[in-house]
């Protein structure tokens, strides 16, 4: 497999066009570049040059070049697979097969240098990896505060999807606590972080809304969870509310991703 490569070749326009590019393309420091502007920014997770690239080599992530450094970089980790499948087996005291054969991801390290951003530069670096990856078995999960990603999702093609209607699968993604009056959340339950405080924001359990349409909705109010296939995500949802009630299965999430 040849790692998802794309170079910029006007970078004039103020929607550059790109064109597939090789590893070759690279700059020999641009993967140490990239892990220390992803190490500058406040609210991003650090990881090493070496595993960043180990990720694009596997065919989990994207890349946008630029005179050879990398300006845009968009990777994929597994949420559920074959090893958290058996991990959450054991948690609930199940035959593996219990559980739907199927592989959950979210996004990890998304990231466009400060120069190159609001430029459409991540969807053309999302695209090619999405089409790469996410098949009939395979789904994106993510959510996002206010409006956040949403514009994203919609030129994707995705779906905003109810937390509540989905709640055995948006437990991959985690869930929200300490509800006030007005229905807002304080807390947010990671799996593999732990408890985390933010900003209140309630979970949005509508149909979907379309940040190019829907001019009433109360967007910095929700936190919206989105995915990739309305079919696929209904489905395992299904199967997980089948094996356990909401808490047991929230708790088995608990024991298979526990906090670092």
């Amino acid at each position: 497999m040849t790692p998802i490569t794309q170079t910029i070749t006007s970078p004039t326009q103020p929607r550059p066009d790109v064109t597939t590019a090789t590893p070759e393309d690279l700059a020999p420091d641009a993967w140490s570049q990239l892990e220390a502007h992803i190490t500058a920014e406040p609210d991003m997770q650090t990881y090493p040059a070496h595993l960043l690239e180990k990720r694009w080599r596997d065919g989990l992530a994207s890349v946008v070049l630029h005179v050879g450094q990398i300006v845009v970089y968009v990777g994929l980790d597994a949420t559920y697979n074959d090893d958290s499948r058996m991990r959450l087996a054991a948690a609930l005291n199940v035959a593996p097969d219990a559980l739907p054969c199927a592989t959950v991801y979210k996004g990890v390290s998304g990231w466009t240098r400060s120069d190159w951003r609001r430029r459409g530069l991540g969807v053309k670096a999302r695209k090619p990896l999405y089409d790469s990856v996410l098949g009939e078995r395979e789904l994106y999960l993510a959510s996002t505060s206010g409006v956040g990603a949403v514009p994203l999702w919609e030129r994707l093609g995705w779906q905003v999807i109810s937390w509540d209607g989905y709640a055995h699968l948006a437990a991959l993604e985690g869930w929200y606590a300490d509800f006030d009056a007005d229905g807002l959340a304080s807390r947010f339950y990671t799996p593999g972080v732990g408890w985390e405080t933010f900003t209140p924001h309630a979970p949005y359990n509508g149909p979907h809304v379309s940040p190019f349409a829907e001019s009433d909705h109360d967007w910095e109010r929700y936190a919206h969870l989105g995915m990739s296939s309305v079919a696929l995500a209904g489905a395992l949802n299904a199967s997980f509310a089948a094996v356990a009630d909401l808490e047991t299965w929230r708790q088995a999430v608990v024991q298979a991703f526990p906090p670092k």
